[in-house]
């Protein structure tokens, strides 16, 4: 792993990645492709590769993202209107819940909403806001909802997957990307990552639970939620 010098660390986007899981940071870490960025072609009809090597846009969002990618083998099987049941290989790394498709603030709709709880924290530089999204690279049939997160109220990675209500049942192969988190910033993107439980621990106790107050939201400093994740 390549630290920036502290000099150049204010022209960088720096995110620190942590996890309490060893075989989860040795064999599934987040990562950032280390392909070099493209220049933008001129409109020909020249050869310029492939999808995975040609393609600007494919090579550019890689590099100036982080990919959360499925550490264990998890499936989904819904069994119709009223029922939907998930599976993951080691439950000790992912933990799945529908909290979220309960909230009585939520109208009826024709789909769950599960929550995959992931076993990664991260903080950045700079405080600013970062966007996940299903990843490019996602050939699964999840429906990853998109949103916006910011690292100091929001250390946790939770994974929000829309799941129809109709019969069916899919799986999410093991180091299969799941998701892609952006940042909002045109400064370049560098990603460290780090097994480290004590510092999990940490960011996950000092979650603040956020809530709306008229069009402000705001922090609610006397609760905190379980196990840190919103």
């Amino acid at each position: 792993m390549i630290s920036i010098p502290f000099i150049s660390r204010k022209r960088y986007i720096e995110v620190k990645a942590y996890t309490n899981h060893l075989g989860v940071y040795e064999t599934a870490p987040v990562s950032q492709n280390v392909i070099s960025k493209m220049k933008k072609q001129d409109i020909s009809f020249t050869d310029t590769g492939t999808f995975y090597t040609g393609c600007w846009s494919r090579v550019n969002t890689k590099a100036n993202s982080i990919t959360i990618q499925s550490p264990c083998e998890v499936k989904i099987d819904c069994l119709g209107p009223d029922v939907c049941e998930t599976y993951a290989a080691d439950r000790q790394i992912i933990s799945m819940d529908f909290t979220h498709h309960t909230d009585p603030s939520y109208p009826d709709r024709d789909f769950f909403i599960s929550k995959i709880i992931m076993p990664w924290v991260f903080e950045d530089n700079h405080n600013i806001n970062f966007v996940i999204a299903r990843h490019m690279e996602n050939t699964t049939m999840m429906n990853v909802l998109s949103g916006l997160t910011n690292f100091r109220t929001q250390p946790s990675s939770n994974i929000f997957n829309v799941i129809p209500k109709i019969k069916h049942r899919y799986k999410i192969p093991p180091l299969h990307p799941m998701a892609s988190i952006y940042p909002m910033s045109s400064l370049p993107l560098h990603l460290e990552v780090y097994h480290d439980p004590i510092k999990y621990n940490q960011l996950n106790e000092k979650h603040l639970r956020l809530y709306f107050n008229g069009s402000s939201i705001k922090k609610d400093k006397g609760r905190k939620c379980a196990g840190g994740h919103q």
